[in-house]
């Protein structure tokens, strides 16, 4: 599993600037109590949700009734005080812990590492009284930043467990070990597959006649459970249903020796052959020419299959991908969408970050930045190292990247350098839950 990312675990004062935002900035807590009343609010064209709270007011806190509610709609669950329940709560606490100390690397305080598993309702409403925020003159509460980032990644963890979303590794791992074993018409093939420590699969590309490739590596993998974890996270909307509808992924990086026009319709027919595919449609975002594109639309028109060449809006300009998209039939689960993503190994626009070592710090910091309010100058720094060691691209390209092209802004708050993704930013001080820049 890759752990992008400072390598060493990053200590509280690095993470938890959120509690400069809101250090007795009691005018808020009208607002936010709002939020949890309402399980969230549009405001200004920005809608802001209970996951983007760094801390629960004391009237909040202070109400056990309250707090019944809002565990009742947060967990979407008529009876919280039983077996079944606690179980749930109890593995997503435990996955939780492991997300914020396995994957963003952050060094929990040990009341938080090894505090004991729900036994009642009485448990739970404990945990919830410690993310009280800090009233005037109070020097208690220093975790309640680190026990809401808990409580929020624990929500989306109970949406993982929820929706049994575990089943879109799995079933993308049986694609991809059908894929290993699958001969075509031609007797094109893919064998040799070693699973590498950053969580792909380097897979070798062999065909008889050379017509797909011979003997070149490539790099797949599927959707694994910190990306979707992440994705909830980072994405305001996301949830269970979302990702059920998302699907299984898997992703091919391929070099150059492999051609695109050949391997597509192996894919397809494979996916035909083994899954019943149907309702296929392939797209181009600028990975193919307009010479290949032509050829290709005749090529999927035999094979029955739609086609649609067009950018990505969603990526840098420059990102070139080809996807696959439809829907499969994995151990007896019918109509489930899936999305095969290739991608050129060493796909770079003219800053050379259109590549996965880039977009996961990226992503890292989106959801540091929802879940703490921001980094400091020194966890940022290190994201740039580790990701300029793993891509060769100078660090402070890299940082120059994330402040002016990707919405990372530098913030002063009481005279401290602090960095965070510029949309959840902006969609706080738009709902009115933190001050305005002037005034941090």
């Amino acid at each position: 599993m890759n752990n992008r990312g400072p390598r060493e675990l990053v200590s509280l004062e690095h993470l938890a600037p959120s509690s400069e935002f809101y250090v007795n900035s009691g005018k808020f807590s009208g607002r936010i109590n709002e939020i949890l009343d309402r399980g969230g609010i549009e405001k200004g064209g920005a809608k802001v949700t209970t996951s983007d709270l760094f801390y629960l007011p004391e009237e909040y806190v202070g109400d056990e009734n309250k707090l019944y509610s809002l565990l009742r709609r947060e967990l979407d669950v008529n009876d919280i005080d039983n077996g079944e329940t606690l179980f749930k709560l109890n593995k997503a606490l435990e996955l939780a812990r492991g997300y914020l100390k396995d994957y963003l690397r952050i060094d929990l305080p040990r009341e938080i590492e090894f505090m004991d598993d729900f036994s009642d309702i009485e448990d739970v409403f404990s945990f919830l009284r410690k993310t009280k925020g800090l009233g005037e003159g109070e020097n208690s509460g220093v975790f309640a930043p680190m026990y809401c980032a808990l409580a929020t990644v624990m929500g989306a963890e109970w949406e993982y467990i929820k929706g049994d979303l575990k089943h879109l590794e799995e079933d993308a791992t049986t694609v991809f070990d059908e894929l290993l074993a699958y001969k075509g018409g031609s007797e094109d093939r893919i064998i040799k597959k070693k699973k590498t420590n950053d969580g792909w699969n380097e897979v070798e590309i062999s065909s008889p006649d050379g017509s797909i490739a011979d003997g070149v590596i490539c790099k797949a993998r599927g959707k694994g459970h910190y990306r979707v974890i992440s994705k909830m996270l980072a994405k305001v909307n996301y949830d269970r249903m979302e990702a059920i509808n998302d699907g299984i992924g898997l992703r091919f990086e391929i070099p150059d020796g492999v051609d695109i026009k050949k391997l597509t319709p192996f894919l397809l027919r494979f996916l035909k052959s083994k899954f019943n595919a149907s309702e296929l449609v392939c797209k181009n975002n600028n990975l193919c020419s307009r010479g290949e594109v032509q050829e290709m639309e005749e090529i999927l028109s035999e094979e029955g299959v739609g086609f649609r060449d067009r950018d990505n809006k969603l990526s840098d300009n420059n990102y070139r991908a080809f996807g696959i998209e439809g829907k499969l039939i994995v151990d007896g689960k019918r109509n489930q969408p899936f999305e095969v993503q290739i991608v050129r190994i060493g796909n770079r626009n003219e800053e050379g970050m259109t590549r996965h070592e880039i977009y996961e710090p990226l992503q890292k910091l989106s959801v540091m930045s929802r879940l703490f309010g921001a980094v400091s100058e020194e966890y940022l720094e290190q994201m740039m190292a580790d990701a300029s060691e793993e891509t060769g691209i100078p660090r402070e390209e890299i940082k120059d990247y994330f402040l002016k092209k990707r919405g990372v802004r530098e913030l002063n708050i009481n005279g401290r350098i602090r960095y965070v993704a510029g949309d959840h930013i902006a969609r706080m001080v738009k709902a009115q839950i933190i001050p305005e820049e002037g005034d941090l």
